[in-house]
């Protein structure tokens, strides 16, 4: 035995025993005495490998297989340097070699599969490992590995298994604890999840990949604030893990920090700029801030790096819509929904964007399905969709209770609510609409006639909306708040340290609206009015506003929260005027001999169904018109050939084109009778009609939303104009067409309704003061909110 033999036997016992330095120092004598002692070289490598120096190991062991090509370790070893530096296309190579050399050797295949998954080369990297486990059943990290490619592979059940094979055979290995984790939020499985990322980290403190795992599971439990603790604990430990600054991106935006989510996907980005999915969310928070064509380059990116990504063409869809671009937005929900349409409001968003374009191919099979789904307690749709097409006020209410349980919490625990503690009762208005928007045309009125020596009133804006309208709410309150650009949670706490009595939510399940808000409870008394027609569904939503008509006590069953029962529901602002010198008719391309039938609501509440109803009483009532607001070219195409398909003509359909509010409110008298949607009535359509003594023949449905005419015509004092048939809502409208209904008891009600309850904010404020008198002395006396009657 040579003396380098001699200094290698000696190092090797040393590197059994992890003296790696040691075992070093004896090797680099080897190689002085023999610079080409191949064990030397070979085992050199290993020690560097093991001391996490591939760069060192390399040469080494490049140098080993060059003096004895027959070494099937050292082209192991070496391809696990090479796999290292990233050399991925010559550590394939050195692996091959091999095994080519010794099929026996278990740890070249692990390494080789490792490569193959490394390249992308997910299906021959499965088999490589089931190659490895042949050889060695309770080989641990090839357990572990091979649980990875699943997940990949999107298989978490064997992945799972996987992961549970390589805690049965290692149960101290951290990464198949943290790994385990990851597959169990990926089955929805988030409480175990969460143990299996502690228990990670309790065998490994500090570990990023656990943290960053964990912080993903609470995120997707709606743990939001626990979430974004465990990705900057991940963070502190490796600034560099580029999922912890995705997580990090995503709680930010949960919480209403779309700027400050935006940075940290700039940062994750950085790291590993081939993830698709954070692509995609970066180009959400851009659209979120209005930077639209930014937000199309990144969702583009994403489509280009995964063309199947899930979400992205719905982003796409919502970016479109927000420049108005419309049609382009339907085909880009189209391709969603092909490629996703089980996906959570996947079929919801189709629908709604189907109806904006009047586009109703296959519209009573998506409903159907729709309403199937909802019932099954799915996510099929918003809630606000399912208003539009659905007039089940049970099933309006599965559908909202549904979508509150997924609500993003934001809890402050920051202690129990003081309230105002003054005589005054402080209100707090939220919403994100306090601009030219109907919410605003409605509420302003309401809050100049609060009673300021019982009221104190704020109004908290969440939009961005900023016009004259704005102005009018900030001159009826007492504050004005401007939350633009502020996380829900900050606002939430500002709320709650201006001591609010009552909190009323003027969004509800709209576009704009801060949920969060309301569940980290900012008054002792919460509810909602006005925005959205219908039930929460929300525990932390104490009552909802109604009227008997919108809510009769048979209804009572729709509603989750307790009801504040007025003797009428909608306030209404006067202030406004029409514009003086209108223009006539012809202006509109309306004839003045004319019977002109009107609907200037929105064309999402428009269905086939009711459009056809339109159709027969134009084809029953010679020489009229139905003068309609669309404002989209595609749509108006499709009324037009849908008229012509069912035997009108099509020039009997005139388009009105958005105009000033002042033209607006002028242009009523042009209509002899408007008509109203269904299932979805108008609103603050409806009640601008009727104010400007413009009759509106509505048809009663059983859900809140297609209650809201006949609620308006009650208070106006007009309920002849209430079919609660599709065939009655048709006969009323041709015989007021055909026998001069504007001479009827109905239509002579109308032109005196400006003069009703209905208009009248002060007699309005009362009620509702009243209403809000009455729970807040419930709530401070200790009592839970009870269903409340204001006569």
């Amino acid at each position: 035995m040579t003396r380098a033999d001699q200094l290698v036997q000696q190092a090797m016992a040393l590197q059994r025993q992890g003296r790696l330095q040691e075992a070093a120092q004896l090797y680099q004598q080897a190689l002085l005495a023999d610079p080409k002692h191949v064990e030397a070289l070979h085992l050199m490598g290993v020690v560097f490998l093991q001391s996490g120096q591939p760069q060192a190991a390399a040469p080494l062991l490049e140098k080993a297989v060059s003096l004895r090509p027959d070494f099937a370790d050292a082209h192991a070893n070496l391809g696990a340097a090479l796999r290292r530096l990233g050399r991925s296309t010559d550590a394939l190579t050195s692996f091959d070699r091999a095994i080519r050399l010794n099929g026996q050797l278990v740890e070249a295949h692990v390494g080789y599969a490792n490569a193959l998954f490394e390249a992308g080369r997910n299906e021959d990297a499965l088999k490589r490992f089931d190659a490895a486990l042949a050889l060695a059943p309770a080989h641990a990290f090839a357990h572990c590995n091979r649980g990875a490619v699943l997940q990949v592979l999107k298989r978490p059940v064997e992945a799972l298994d996987a992961f549970d094979l390589a805690i049965r055979n290692a149960p101290q290995m951290a990464e198949a604890h943290a790994n385990r984790g990851n597959a169990l939020r990926e089955l929805g499985r988030f409480d175990e999840a969460i143990a299996a990322c502690d228990r990670a980290t309790e065998l490994r403190p500090g570990y990023a990949a656990a943290l960053a795992y964990r912080g993903f599971a609470l995120l997707e439990s709606d743990r939001i604030l626990e979430a974004l603790s465990s990705f900057d604990a991940a963070l502190r430990a490796n600034r560099n893990d580029a999922r912890a600054w995705s997580g990090r991106g995503r709680a930010l935006a949960a919480m209403g920090q779309p700027q400050q989510a935006l940075d940290s996907y700039d940062a994750a980005l950085a790291l590993l700029p081939s993830d698709a999915r954070t692509q995609f969310y970066r180009a959400v928070v851009l659209h979120v801030l209005r930077r639209y064509e930014e937000a199309w380059a990144a969702v583009d990116r994403a489509l280009a790096l995964d063309a199947t990504l899930k979400g992205a063409h719905h982003l796409r869809a919502n970016i479109l819509e927000s420049q108005g671009k419309r049609e382009e937005a339907l085909e880009n929900c189209r391709k969603e929904f092909e490629l996703y349409p089980d996906a959570d409001y996947t079929l919801g968003y189709y629908i709604a964007a189907k109806l904006t374009q009047c586009d109703w191919s296959d519209y009573e099979l998506l409903i159907a399905t729709l309403c199937e789904r909802t019932a099954a307690g799915k996510r099929a749709a918003l809630p606000f969709g399912l208003l539009l097409v659905c007039d089940s006020g049970a099933l309006q209410r599965t559908c909202a209770e549904t979508y509150a349980a997924t609500a993003t919490s934001l809890l402050l625990g920051s202690g129990p609510l003081r309230g105002s503690q003054s005589e005054k009762i402080r209100i707090g208005y939220f919403s994100s609409d306090f601009g030219n928007h109907p919410v605003t045309h409605l509420m302003a009125g309401l809050f100049a006639a609060h009673d300021r020596e019982r009221f104190e009133v704020i109004a908290y804006a969440l939009g961005e909306n900023r016009d004259e309208y704005t102005d009018l709410v900030r001159s009826g309150v007492d504050r004005f708040v401007d939350c633009r650009g502020t996380p829900s949670h900050d606002t939430a706490a500002k709320a709650r340290a201006d001591g609010l009595d009552v909190a009323v939510d003027l969004n509800g399940h709209t576009m704009g609206s801060e949920t969060g808000i309301f569940l980290s409870r900012v008054a002792p008394v919460q509810l909602s009015y006005i925005g959205y027609l219908g039930t929460l569904g929300a525990p932390f939503m104490d009552y909802l506003i109604v009227d008997p008509v919108v809510a009769p006590p048979s209804n009572r069953a729709f509603f989750s929260e307790k009801l504040i029962t007025l003797p009428w529901y909608q306030c209404n602002d006067t202030s406004e005027k029409p514009m003086a010198n209108a223009p006539g008719r012809a202006h509109y391309g309306l004839s003045e001999q004319a019977f002109v039938f009107g609907s200037f609501n929105n064309m999402f509440k428009l269905t086939p169904g009711m459009f056809a109803g339109w159709l027969r009483i134009l084809r029953r009532t010679p020489g009229s018109v139905l003068w309609m607001y669309v404002a989209e070219p595609a749509a108006r195409q499709r009324l037009r050939d849908t008229a012509t398909s069912q035997g009108v003509d099509a020039e009997r359909i005139v388009f009105a084109n958005r105009v000033s509010r002042g033209e607006h409110l002028a242009r009523q008298r042009h209509v002899d009778l408007m008509l109203d949607t269904y299932p979805y009535n108008g609103g603050a359509t409806t009640s601008i009609a009727i104010r400007a003594g413009v009759p509106v023949l509505t048809r009663a449905g059983e859900a809140f939303a297609s209650r809201m005419g006949a609620s308006l015509l009650v208070a106006a004092n007009a309920s002849d104009l209430i079919a609660n048939t599709a065939e009655e809502y048709e006969e009323k409208a041709v015989q007021f067409a055909l026998l001069d209904g504007k001479s009827s008891e109905a239509a002579r009600s109308i032109t005196q309704a400006h003069t009703t309850k209905l208009y009248d904010p002060e007699a309005f404020a009362r009620h509702f003061e009243r209403g809000l008198e009455i729970a807040v002395e419930r709530a401070r006396a200790g009592l839970p909110p009870e269903d409340i009657l204001v006569n």
